[in-house]
């Protein structure tokens, strides 16, 4: 095995060229890489092209990991893809873990480019320097299971990112899924995919990413591991996974029920879908991701005929698919989530799509449904939705637009409960039940994400005397939230820059740790006050793209529903979160000019060019 420098791999799908750049030492110590530096190279593209439209050549694809990536440091295995979203025609990302990105890495390339549209369908095949646009005409159509085990056998030990025939058929919350069933969700990049004809990408490499001090990485590796198996949380998401928390978390008010109008549900219901119900039924064993000592991933047995052993739901997935549309019926959600697995859909935007769809129906706003039974806890019309959509067949082709897109179409009070931010569907976590919610969505540069800023962990119990917020804080509290959101935010885009997963907090890996590490990688001394400027520089870089194309300060919004107090309240107490004034204190300390662009000054300050 063998070092290498940084590289990008620049691949045209319109000519089929493949070209290597050397990325400058500058973009990474700006940037560093993951989402960081897909963001510097996007806004490069978007400064020179103007506004791009996500279903255009125009539109770059870009795979991307960090320096942590395949040097088997705890929590660092994921990778980032990133684009024009088609579904909310801004920034769009979306990240997965598994064994992808790391192997991405091991071929020698920090970053995947992928520009232009081929004419018929192609996959990319990466093995070290050998690079290669291979026919895929025989793939398409095919399930991501399917292709990934044909892939599989045509190159022995490579790693797999695809699409299903949601991608192909360009539904707009379409996913790429690598490893079995790991899923690059959000923002419908799978669909960015399908129009470029890509199925797959497929990567096999044999290099050691560098590490300038061994012996100190070797020594930070230790302390996280030690860390993450004393930590509390690393046993609960091991033996439960993510799913674990949903009893806790409708307690808290902070699981949507009934599509986000409900506080409190049965609690026998409640269990009947719960990652502890799933422990005792149908679990089998524990997913890991490369070099995680947590291993939160189910693997299960559908219980059908052939007993199936398949990929275990998350808890976004059973919310979006139990609480969110009053289904407790753990075999539909089991079956719902290897559909989405199978032809490539992101589980929230589904979810919430088919919650929305039901409240149509419901309030008389939609009626024509394919003589479906279209009713809240009906399982059987669950799985039919999912597989209209991914088709785009009758009542299906409207709902692949997502619920902005349909809500507009409808033209009616739907707009009212059309849970999105900026087109993105919300995930499975209340902002009534913590106030810092509110904010992180409503300015997350994506829309509505759980992820971008965890700032909840803050109201949850979780310190981070590093970056100035030394006490947890009151999850109903106002005032302290804005500052809270605007140092998460940055601290979260370091990490993404990392490529770590979120887990890595809770699982005693803080900040300290992973900036210790990395300098081990790189012979750097970088500061937190540093690491802090860089993810100041990439959220706001970020929200330059955004800006330029077209988000401004009436786009940090909330569904109106996020405004009126949950009946029953439930664990919410009946708060309704406050937006304008943090909003505005949010912008202050952002340094953003009233209307929600980012300040000349402020990009001078950050130096983004």
């Amino acid at each position: 095995m063998e070092e290498y420098e940084a590289k990008l791999l620049k691949i045209n799908l319109s000519n089929e060229t493949i070209k290597e750049a050397l990325l400058s030492p500058e973009v990474l110590k700006k940037y560093i890489g993951g989402s960081g530096l897909a963001a510097k190279l996007m806004y490069d593209r978007i400064k020179k092209k103007g506004k791009i439209e996500p279903f255009s050549e125009e539109n770059a694809l870009i795979f991307t990991v960090g320096p942590l990536t395949g040097t088997r440091f705890p929590f660092s295995s994921r990778y980032f893809v990133s684009a024009i979203s088609p579904l909310t025609n801004i920034w769009g990302q979306a990240s997965s873990g598994g064994f992808f990105g790391p192997e991405l890495r091991r071929t020698g390339y920090y970053g995947v480019v992928i520009e232009g549209k081929s004419d018929y369908p192609v996959y990319i095949s990466i093995e070290d320097e050998n690079v290669e646009i291979k026919d895929a005409s025989y793939l398409w159509g095919k399930t991501t299971y399917e292709t990934q085990e044909i892939l599989k056998k045509e190159i022995p030990n490579a790693k797999i990112a695809c699409i299903g025939p949601a991608g192909e058929n360009l539904v707009k919350y379409a996913a790429i899924i690598n490893d079995g069933g790991r899923a690059a969700g959000r923002t419908g990049l799978g669909a960015v995919m399908g129009f470029k004809k890509l199925k797959a990408i497929v990567v096999k490499g044999s290099k050691k990413p560098p590490i300038e001090n061994v012996e100190k990485f070797q020594k930070v590796v230790k302390e996280s591991i030690t860390a993450a198996m004393n930590s509390s949380a690393r046993e609960i998401l091991h033996k439960y996974g993510t799913s674990g928390m949903l009893e806790a978390l409708v307690e808290l008010g902070d699981t949507p029920i009934k599509n986000f109008t409900m506080g409190e549900w049965d609690r026998e219901k409640v269990q009947n879908i719960s990652g502890q119900t799933m422990a005792k039924t149908v679990l089998r064993k524990q997913y890991h991701c490369e070099a995680c000592p947590v291993g939160c991933g189910r693997i299960v047995e559908l219980p059908n005929k052939e007993k199936k052993i398949v990929d275990g739901p998350e808890y976004e997935t059973v919310a979006a698919f139990g609480t969110l549309v009053l289904n407790d019926d753990l075999v539909t959600i089991l079956k719902a989530n290897y559909m989405c697995n199978a032809y490539g859909l992101d589980t929230i935007s589904t979810g919430v799509t088919i919650a929305f769809t039901i409240e149509c129906v419901e309030r008389g706003i939609l009626s024509e449904t394919d003589g479906l039974e279209i009713s809240w806890g009906n399982d059987k019309a669950i799985l039919q939705l999912i597989e209209k959509i991914t088709k785009r067949e009758g009542i299906g082709n409207s709902l692949a637009e997502g619920v902005k897109n349909i809500a507009q179409q409808l033209n009616k009070e739907s707009n009212e409960f059309a849970m999105h931010v900026k087109g993105l569907e919300l995930p499975m976590h209340d902002p009534r039940a913590f106030e810092s919610w509110a904010l992180a969505y409503a300015t997350s540069n994506r829309g509505a994400c759980h992820t971008y800023a965890s700032t909840y962990y803050i109201e949850k119990g979780l310190t981070f005397p590093e970056i100035g917020l030394p006490e947890p804080l009151d999850r109903f509290e106002i005032k302290s939230k804005p500052r809270a959101v605007k140092l998460i935010q940055d601290m979260c885009e370091f990490l993404d820059a990392q490529v770590m997963c979120r887990f890595c907090l809770y699982g005693g890996t803080k900040l300290p740790t992973v900036i210790k590490a990395l300098n081990a990688v790189t012979g750097e001394e970088i500061t937190i006050e540093e690491v802090m400027k860089i993810g100041e520089r990439i959220f706001n870089t970020k929200r330059v793209i955004n800006n330029l194309q077209g988000i401004r300060r009436e786009h940090d919004n909330l569904p109106p529903r996020i405004f009126k107090p949950l009946d029953p309240p439930g664990g919410t107490y009946g708060h309704v979160p406050e937006l304008n004034h943090n909003l505005q204190e949010y912008y202050r300390l952002r340094g953003w000019n009233e209307d929600g662009t980012v300040s000349n000054e402020k990009l001078r300050e950050l130096e983004i060019e």
